[in-house]
């Protein structure tokens, strides 16, 4: 007998026995708990009433999860690769033009803007990041104009901002039915340009199909798709970085790390 057929005659003993016991289904969630549920924040599914649902990651955004959140991830290197990118961007941008960061956060990119003497913008759909932006942002938040708002609906004119920033938001916060409504509301916002963050996927990396409408973007399409998307919104890519985050494409049946997140510098074409 095979090795593979030995451990299949011994877990099919296993679970016999904890049937006939009654403990099956005890085992059974105990097994989930210390694996699926050991897995990262990202890919990780909660057990809630009988079933298990990926955990709703906008809770990261309010009241304790808000607070923490600028010191938790300001550690990371992608986080400073970011910061970077971000930076050389805006050395491509005039000086003293209007900017709207989407979503806000804490401010993560305001001394940055400071610095280039920008008029400031916010929205932000947490009141509670609000409070820690200006908690950790100190004096340098006056200079900020910032709302609650929600990024599908900015409650602005049309060509309002020589600048659109948003950065860890379309790939892993939004569906991707989101993320593309989103992005023509920052092509109608602004006048100029947009530094974005998307996932890519590497060329030749295997996909069996498209990201659904009530997925995460994440990194489901390949450089030529992002290209493609971007350019029919009326999006011209300047620049784009080399990978500043790895990117995880996750369903309730499919999780494999198979892309990276890059920042875009885009100009309006249309």
């Amino acid at each position: 007998m095979s090795i593979s057929a030995t451990r299949t005659n011994v877990l099919l003993s296993k679970a016999r026995k904890h049937f006939q016991e009654g403990t099956l289904f005890e085992k059974s969630r105990s097994f989930l708990a210390r694996t699926v549920l050991a897995a990262p924040e990202r890919i990780r599914l909660k057990y809630n009433g009988g079933a298990f649902e990926v955990p709703d990651i906008g809770r990261t955004y309010f009241a304790e999860g808000a607070q923490t959140y600028l010191e938790k991830r300001s550690q990371h290197e992608d986080w400073r690769l970011e910061q970077v990118a971000v930076a050389s961007f805006l050395e491509q941008i005039p000086d003293g033009s209007s900017v709207l960061d989407v979503p806000f956060g804490t401010g993560r990119f305001v001394e940055l803007y400071l610095d280039k003497r920008m008029d400031i913008f916010g929205i932000e759909q947490s009141s509670d990041m609000i409070k820690a932006a200006k908690n950790s942002l100190g004096t340098s938040f006056d200079s900020c104009s910032v709302q609650t708002g929600d990024a599908l609906t900015l409650p602005f004119e049309d060509n309002s901002f020589d600048l659109v920033v948003s950065f860890r938001f379309i790939p892993h916060i939004i569906s991707y039915d989101q993320a593309l409504v989103a992005l023509k509301e920052f092509h109608r916002v602004t006048s100029r340009f947009a530094i974005v963050q998307l996932g890519e996927r590497e060329p030749g990396e295997y996909r069996r199909r498209l990201p659904k409408g009530h997925e995460k973007m994440e990194s489901w399409l390949y450089p030529a798709e992002v290209e493609e998307l971007l350019q029919g919104i009326g999006f011209e890519i300047l620049e784009k970085t080399q990978p500043l985050h790895a990117a995880t494409t996750t369903t309730m049946k499919y999780a494999k790390n198979i892309g990276d997140w890059r920042g875009y510098l885009c100009r309006k074409s249309l």
